[in-house]
């Protein structure tokens, strides 16, 4: 018990970006001591895989021995992304061989994630095979590999792959990539790489599809009124929140001025104009963006507003505790405009437990989800988190869940669609 806590309390100064090389040292001595209970591992081997700005130099070969004696996934997942950290040849070598007989595709998305740290040539096979793995998730781990890590030079095999017969995600990640990475003096096949991505998005059989495609347009800055147009004429939240997404990405290119030459003051001003629109709609996904864009630190939004009338307006009609995210994420633009410090609101306390029907619930029950692809079973924990269960419950009474979209989240990956 003293060792978990220990863990737990220097994992968590270290998720408040706290961190020391003496807790670094415990916490890696912690995660590859086989003798250490299983729970305390599992923290200590988090913290090394999400502590920032931390110094594993000289780890590699306790991680390496410590990733291949693992017998629990995830701790692997964990030791795999802190492996990579390393970025040592000796770290390179040992995360290619464990991918070559790793059993659970969890890690083996992790030690794709970690190979970002490695000479592209050297892990390029192992990153083809994932691409080609008939598992979705290791398949799109793989595309967004060539996203994050892709070469000029590769720009068009990228867009050749998105071609093949693989899952639509994975090819939009590599259109994604291709419009990334594709040098800006090969107009024709920019030209053509956008026009295919546009009939994606005009012919997608899903709305997630639709959106994959936005983002994937939002690679490439002169596709901004496109994705204008596209904004408003949708009722779908999904792919609304997508072009916001897209502006957002087109907006923190790497350079937005040199990108858009003697236009970016038009384009930027233009950008602006739809921002505001989006201010108006009390969508709230769409005002949450929308205000990161407008404080982008260098491109001086606030030029562009005749007032901050419409966002004032817009931050008094967020209907509050349930919006406190975008409230903050508005206030905070505010707060920058106007060359004030940023003090998040805090919503007051207003859920209080149910203990009556809290009490109603025995240990062990368990609520069954149904949809059109299968049952999920669930375990209830009124002895651990009877707030959270009974107002689960009540929520379940409420018939709130009814037609609702369920998904199964993996560990690592974003809720990317759903079941009814």
């Amino acid at each position: 018990a003293l060792l978990e806590g220990q863990a737990w309390g220097i994992y968590r100064f270290a998720l408040r970006g706290i961190t020391a090389a003496s807790g670094t040292a415990r916490m890696l001595e912690l995660a590859t001591d086989q003798t250490i209970p299983n729970q305390v591992r599992f923290i200590a081997a988090n913290y090394l895989y999400r502590a920032r700005n931390i110094d594993l130099s000289g780890a590699d070969s306790q991680l390496v021995q410590a990733l291949a004696r693992e017998d629990d996934p995830r701790i692997r997942m964990a030791l795999a992304i802190a492996l990579g950290k390393t970025k040592t040849s000796t770290a390179q070598d040992a995360l290619i061989s464990q991918y070559n007989i790793e059993p659970d595709y969890r890690v083996k998305c992790n030690i794709i994630r970690a190979m970002g740290n490695f000479d592209y040539e050297q892990v390029k096979p192992t990153i083809l095979r994932a691409l080609e793995d008939e598992n979705l998730h290791l398949s799109k781990c793989a595309a967004t590999y060539f996203l994050d890590n892709g070469q000029p030079q590769e720009a068009k095999f990228y867009w050749e792959k998105a071609k093949d017969t693989l899952n639509w995600e994975t090819q939009l990640e590599l259109y994604a990539a291709a419009n990334r990475h594709m040098p800006g003096y090969f107009t024709l096949s920019v030209g053509q790489i956008n026009n295919e991505l546009k009939l994606r998005f005009e012919n997608g059989s899903n709305i997630y599809e639709q959106a994959a495609a936005v983002k994937a347009l939002g690679e490439y800055g002169w596709n901004y009124r496109y994705i204008i147009t596209k904004t408003f004429p949708s009722t779908e939240q999904v792919i609304r929140t997508a072009c916001i997404e897209a502006l957002q990405q087109i907006v923190y290119m790497e350079d937005f001025r040199k990108f858009f030459g003697a236009s970016y003051r038009r384009v930027r001003q233009e950008i602006s104009n739809h921002m505001i629109e989006v201010m108006k709609t009390a969508d709230v996904g769409m005002i949450a963006v929308a205000s990161d864009i407008l404080r982008h630190p260098t491109l001086y939004f606030e030029g562009t507003l005749d007032s901050l009338t419409v966002l004032e307006e817009a931050l008094q009609k967020l209907p509050l505790p349930r919006a406190i995210e975008t409230y903050n994420e508005l206030q905070r633009t505010l707060d920058f405009f106007e060359e004030k410090d940023f003090r998040p609101r805090k919503p007051n306390f207003n859920h209080p437990i149910n203990w009556e029907l809290a009490a109603q619930i025995k240990p062990g029950t368990k609520a069954l989800v149904k949809t059109d692809k299968g049952e999920i079973t669930l375990l209830l924990l009124p002895e651990l988190a009877p707030g959270s269960v009974a107002n689960f419950v009540q929520l379940i009474q409420d018939k709130f869940y009814d037609n609702k979209v369920f998904h199964r989240v993996v560990p690592n990956f974003v809720i990317q669609g759903g079941c009814p």
